[in-house]
């Protein structure tokens, strides 16, 4: 373990001797390595486009086969979720999702859980969900937005019983939808969307051609074309393919996924008590890094997501991913990868610090410091204590 004083040393032992004022770029330039500065402006944005690499899943027929009909054929009055306290899982802030907002769609996704929607604001419009009644839990999925007329985004799921579920909102009030896939047309389910005027959300349950994933190197072409019809019966819009959007990919991933490697227990104790470990789970093409609480008889709550890696992770040999913070614990951690054997963190203020190399990929190492002021700093040693890269993260 080495303090802030440590760091500076080491510092100065790779800086050139002719240095006045020492600095990482000199550094960098006795270490002779190339680093990587990619820092992460917004977690959630970033993992929005990699979470989308979910794979195809197996479909078990338990239902009989979509025809491609919905479950109703006629506009209905939203029947809204009571039976349960609806919470996100893992709790998130940015879920406020409340039972008498909900609208049951009464169309069912694997086992336990049913597809449901609701307005989530006036910009993203209506959400789509999947909700299971017997724990409340709820999965949030894509938006469908909220157009004045014609068709925003539709989202499209497979319902784990051999059919596709869609969902999403046209512009007008009392507006019937048909959809044709599979060489067979039949009307969608419509409703009203709760508090707002002007726009009707529909969903139904058929067959035809899902569309693929964007993971996939040539993505199947959805075959379904919904159409609206206004109260007079004339023809309003009609969807476009590119409105059609996979709306299960997180959701894929979510059920597919798997711890990877050991804990990284840190010895840090978090202000609500447990101990913060930080932790990979994913699939075979990407790992997320996770912080958690670890209470003392082992078990481990979620509490953030920090940021993914590829796999196998790319390999520069440097701190590639910049830095991220624990909210609440005052820890900031940063990932490199490459041949070192050691990586410690430092600043002005820090405290109590660590690193632990992956278990499953050894080359990456998660580093972390607590109680930093300001910027902190990053050095990764060889195996005989000599600086190979370093970083401010400026």
């Amino acid at each position: 373990m080495h303090t802030t004083d440590d760091l500076r040393r080491a510092l100065a032992e790779a800086a050139p001797p002719q240095s006045t004022r020492l600095t990482f770029a000199d550094v960098k330039r006795a270490a002779h390595r190339r680093r990587h500065r990619t820092f992460l402006a917004g977690v959630a944005v970033a993992l929005t486009p990699v979470l989308a690499a979910g794979g195809a899943i197996a479909l078990s027929p338990a239902e009989p086969g979509p025809s491609p009909t919905p479950d109703a054929r006629s506009t209905v009055t939203p029947r809204v979720l009571t039976s349960a306290p609806v919470s996100a899982y893992p709790p998130d802030p940015s879920f406020p999702v409340h039972a008498e907002n909900m609208v049951a769609t009464g169309l069912r996704f694997g086992d336990h859980e049913e597809l449901v929607l609701w307005l989530d604001d006036m910009v993203n419009g209506v959400r789509g969900g999947l909700y299971d009644a017997s724990n409340g839990r709820l999965r949030p999925m894509s938006w469908s937005g909220l157009p004045t007329k014609g068709f925003g985004l539709i989202g499209e799921l497979d319902d784990r019983h051999g059919g596709i579920l869609d969902y999403g909102v046209v512009g007008g009030d009392g507006v019937r939808v048909t959809v044709a896939a599979g060489g067979k047309t039949a009307d969608a389910t419509t409703a009203p969307v709760p508090g707002l005027a002007g726009r009707t959300m529909f969903w139904s349950r058929r067959g035809g051609v899902m569309a693929g994933t964007t993971a996939e190197p040539n993505p199947a072409v959805p075959d379904a074309v919904f159409t609206a019809y206004g109260s007079n019966g004339s023809k309003l819009a009609q969807s476009d393919p590119s409105l059609i959007q996979r709306a299960d990919t997180i959701v894929n991933r979510d059920d597919n996924t798997k711890p990877i490697g050991e804990q990284m227990r840190t010895g840090i104790t978090l202000p609500g008590g447990g101990e913060l470990v930080l932790y990979f789970d994913g699939d075979e093409h990407t790992a997320l890094l996770h912080a958690g609480s670890r209470d003392a008889g082992g078990a481990v709550t979620a509490l953030k997501v920090l940021t993914w890696v590829s796999r196998p992770p790319t390999d520069p040999g440097g701190f590639y991913l910049g830095r991220f913070t624990v909210d609440g614990a005052g820890v900031t951690a940063c990932i490199y990868v490459g041949s070192a054997a050691r990586v410690e963190m430092g600043g002005e203020g820090g405290g109590q610090r660590g690193s632990a190399a992956w278990t499953a990929y050894p080359r990456l190492h998660v580093a972390w410091v607590q109680g930093v002021k300001g910027s902190p700093s990053a050095v990764a040693y060889d195996a005989a204590g000599q600086v190979v890269a370093a970083t401010d993260f400026r």
